[in-house]
């Protein structure tokens, strides 16, 4: 039942709610902790991270060959020590981990997703939910962060590493979704989180100062080859994910 549905739903182009039943009574308690990525950079990635999306360092580990660093939230709409958040880390969901190796010729060979299209490595993005997408995206790109796809421009097929073009519902539903790349090319989907609703459902009524918002709309990628205009295919810039460092 859950296969039809799923399937009818891709083919209507809309959302589907599942509900697969109880929960096995032997996970109750498990939990998606924590994602990890390993980082060129240490200092430009808590740069992006910490000082850019808010997360704050709750731990490190050096280990002598590697450096492990983790980040997380908050409690909505609190303050709190990186000790406090420690306490909670194993209830926690959303963690970040990064990992620093420290030895200069193994980290020389490591480039991130500078170089690669995030959509054909199988790890696509990490997503963060905001209370204003068009105020956090002002935000990013002030600080020099590379933007892959800002507020209110259409995405198209080849961004999600398709050659078909995305149904015309889902592309002017991901209008109000951003992406940007971090600083080792890793792309972050700024989501608003529906608390304020211009933002929730951006529109040209309920938001028209959002000068991204286009009547022709253009979606650049940026990617270690260069930047590509995803409508015609052609490369348009030499300008490259890795070309730009954020300031440290």
């Amino acid at each position: 039942m859950c296969g039809c549905s799923l399937i009818q739903g891709v083919n209507g182009h809309v959302p589907v709610t599942l509900n697969d039943g109880d929960q096995p009574a032997e996970t109750i308690g498990y939990n998606l902790n924590h994602t990890c990525i390993r980082v060129k950079d240490l200092e430009e990635s808590l740069h992006f991270y910490r000082d850019l999306m808010g997360m704050r360092s709750i731990f490190y580990v050096d280990s002598n060959s590697f450096v492990v660093y983790y980040l997380g939230y908050p409690k909505r709409g609190h303050q709190q020590t990186g000790q406090e958040i420690l306490n909670e880390r194993l209830q926690k969901s959303g963690l970040l981990e990064l990992i620093y190796v420290k030895n200069a010729d193994d980290n020389a060979r490591f480039d991130g997703n500078r170089t690669v299209h995030p959509y054909h490595t199988g790890f696509c993005h990490l997503g963060f939910c905001v209370p204003n997408v068009p105020a956090t995206m002002r935000r990013l790109k002030d600080a020099g962060v590379k933007v892959v796809k800002d507020v209110g421009e259409l995405p198209t097929g080849a961004m999600y590493g398709c050659t078909d073009e995305l149904a015309e519902r889902f592309a002017n539903l991901v209008r109000r979704i951003a992406f940007v790349a971090d600083p080792d090319g890793y792309w972050c989907e700024i989501v608003p989180d529906g608390s304020t609703t211009p933002d929730a459902a951006l529109s040209r009524e309920q938001n028209p100062d959002v000068a991204v918002y286009k009547e022709t709309d253009t979606l650049h990628l940026v990617d270690g080859n260069g930047t590509t205009d995803l409508k015609t295919g052609k490369l348009v810039s030499s300008d490259t994910v890795g070309s730009k460092p954020l300031p440290k």
